[in-house]
């Protein structure tokens, strides 16, 4: 592309070819509000609240009312867990009863799972 450039301007100084007047200014100088202000002054903002989020996402986060089964490893939310059980003074929650029945036989070969 750039050599058919080339070639060409080479031909039409060759044959003289006059370049064109341009009809209109290509940059302005001057502030306008236009429809980019309008972008970027949405895009600030989105960026804005984008990063309220992140910084807020501890507030927003379900990681607190998720626990997970130390059985199958499923997560299992702590206000509707089907069944729980106490260990040590630890509260455990499961996805069904079986996963904590086979806790209950023995917890020790669970309890010790993060």
């Amino acid at each position: 592309m750039s050599a058919a450039g080339l070639l060409t301007d080479l031909l039409f100084r060759l044959f003289q070819v006059p370049l064109p007047a341009p009809s209109h200014t290509i940059v302005s100088t001057a502030f306008h509000w236009n429809y980019t202000t309008w972008l970027n002054i949405a895009a600030l903002a989105l960026a804005t609240v984008l990063y309220w989020l992140y910084r807020n996402r501890e507030r927003f986060s379900t990681h607190q009312r998720l626990a997970t089964d130390y059985v199958c490893g499923m997560q299992v939310e702590i206000a509707h867990a089907p069944a729980t059980h106490q260990h040590r003074g630890e509260k455990f929650y499961f996805c069904s009863d079986r996963c904590e029945h086979r806790f209950a036989e023995n917890p020790s070969a669970y309890a010790g799972r993060s």
